[in-house]
């Protein structure tokens, strides 16, 4: 079922998958027919009419509100997010206190300028919401805020008109909506607000009174947002924090208050992140493919869907290596796929964790026809910010299928400041995934790798890697 869902992020804005042409996409009418039987059609995965015309709909605007500190506001790359993802998305609506007024949904974080390099869980959970429901007109309203507290600064107060008691980040908040709403309705739009995520506890985790103080304040809260938008029966999603002990004390009890308010409130559910990678040199703030998945989760929750797993990765350093050759080439490896996977991210080593000092194209052949069946780009550290997973800096594609197979992976390397990749390297590949073998060509673009080598107990080059997930 995995497939069908993964479909619905992206059927909206732009092809589904399996039905990608083969030059973009890596699929052919051949792959599509060998589709696992657990796929489905992505329409048969909607919601049945809502008994509206399609002239009351038009005029309906539902509405989710997205809150928290820091992995609400946005610190993860925007990068960890498909190209269809990173650009604006005109059909779904953003309300954001960081730039008021409604328009196209799109990475919002206040640590890039305006609209840059970094994101929350807002661009896949819109996309999803929207997707799942074609009919609706969706809109988000987001304020989220770096490292604030539940317990003052988002104190909603005992009533809507308590201001005396009522913290700057709610004050903000609640204003930010309400001014939402009432453009909406001044549009004329029937405004409906179904849901809101929440992504926030950190802070509080971090100091014992607030911490003790967690589950009821978060109690007061939802009663709060559901009586300031007129919604008793409003959605509520808790994103559960992840933070290790060391830097936030009390996090069980966080957590445990997180857990213990969704189960006393049918309304109110939590999602998991702690499976989920964060960033190696900052270690609060998660990596822009764990966004895209804690954005999909979100969605999922509130849509009665099963949670995204994180994508797994086709090969990791597990060890050793040798990386003192450099120049002008293609280089990769072959591999042969035991099971189809849809391939979500691509990526280069970065053995100096320092970035990449080029933009680097990365491409998959056809081992037996020399076909090129996808053709990516990784960009440098100085033009966007892109994920470290391991020792490899990914970015998020828009997702295809290979089905089971032989094929090859590889990518551009440069004589001049370069990237270097490795070779006699302890690795470990996935259960899907066999390194047959390396090859590489001369040049100084990317070209079929003609020259073959096998593989042993140690492979290369190492060079190019990729992320996927199962149907």
């Amino acid at each position: 079922m995995m497939f069908s869902f993964f479909s619905l992020l992206f059927s909206a804005c732009s092809t589904p998958p399996c039905e990608c042409p083969a030059t973009d996409s890596g699929i052919s009418a051949s792959d599509t027919t060998a589709m696992p039987d657990t796929a489905v059609d992505v329409d048969s995965a909607l919601p049945s009419d809502s008994g509206e015309s399609d002239e009351e709909q038009s005029r309906i605007a539902s509405v989710y509100l997205l809150g928290g500190q820091s992995n609400m506001a946005g610190f993860s790359q925007r990068s960890g997010l498909p190209p269809s993802l990173r650009s604006v998305q005109d059909d779904v609506q953003l309300y954001w206190s960081g730039l008021p007024g409604w328009r196209g949904l799109s990475p919002s974080s206040p640590h890039s300028s305006g609209y840059g390099h970094f994101t929350g869980p807002e661009a896949s959970f819109g996309r999803l919401v929207a997707n799942y429901y074609p009919e609706k007109n969706i809109h988000l309203i987001k304020h989220a805020v770096s490292g604030t507290d539940l317990y003052a600064f988002w104190n909603p107060g005992a009533s809507p008109d308590d201001t005396s008691n009522m913290g700057e980040g709610y004050r903000v908040f609640q204003q930010t909506v309400f001014d939402g709403l009432a453009a909406l309705e001044a549009q004329g739009f029937e405004v409906r607000v179904e849901g809101m995520i929440w992504m926030q506890g950190e802070s509080d985790a971090s100091y014992s009174p607030y911490a003790a103080a967690y589950q009821e304040n978060l109690q007061n809260l939802i009663a709060r947002v559901r009586e300031d938008v007129a919604t008793p029966d409003m959605e509520f999603i808790i994103g559960k924090i992840a933070c290790t002990t060391e830097m936030c004390p009390d996090r069980n009890i966080v957590r445990l208050a997180q857990d213990a308010v969704a189960q006393e409130d049918p309304l109110v559910q939590t999602i998991e992140t702690e499976d989920l990678e964060r960033n190696f040199d900052d270690p609060w703030h998660y990596t822009g493919q764990s966004m895209r998945v804690i954005g999909m989760r979100f969605a999922e929750a509130l849509l009665g869907l099963p949670q995204s797993p994180l994508p797994t990765p086709a090969v990791q350093l597990t060890g050793e290596w040798r990386n003192d050759y450099y120049g002008n080439y293609t280089v990769g490896w072959s591999f042969q796929l035991h099971e189809p996977v849809i391939v979500t991210d691509i990526g280069q080593i970065d053995i100096e964790l320092d970035g990449l000092n080029h933009d680097t194209h990365l491409a998959f052949w056809r081992e037996d026809t020399y076909e090129l069946i996808f053709e990516g780009n990784i960009p440098k550290a100085a033009s966007d910010s892109t994920s470290l997973l391991g020792y490899f800096r990914s970015t998020a594609i828009d997702p295809f299928l290979l089905t089971p197979g032989n094929y090859i992976v590889g990518l551009q390397s440069f004589v001049d400041n370069p990237d270097w990749y490795v070779y006699e390297a302890v690795y470990t590949a996935s259960a899907e995934v066999s390194h047959t073998g390396y090859r590489h060509s001369e040049g100084s673009v990317l070209a079929f790798p003609w020259y073959a080598g096998a593989t042993g107990e140690t492979g290369a080059w190492f060079g190019p890697n990729f992320w996927y997930i199962s149907p």
